[in-house]
């Protein structure tokens, strides 16, 4: 979660991260 301009690679990490990071934060771990 960063307001920096970032390339394409980081994008799809942020991509994957974002997803990843919201399973485990509603399923509760």
């Amino acid at each position: 979660m960063v307001s920096t301009p970032v390339p394409p690679k980081t994008l799809s990490l942020n991509n994957l991260d974002q997803p990843y990071a919201e399973r485990p934060e509603g399923t509760g771990g």
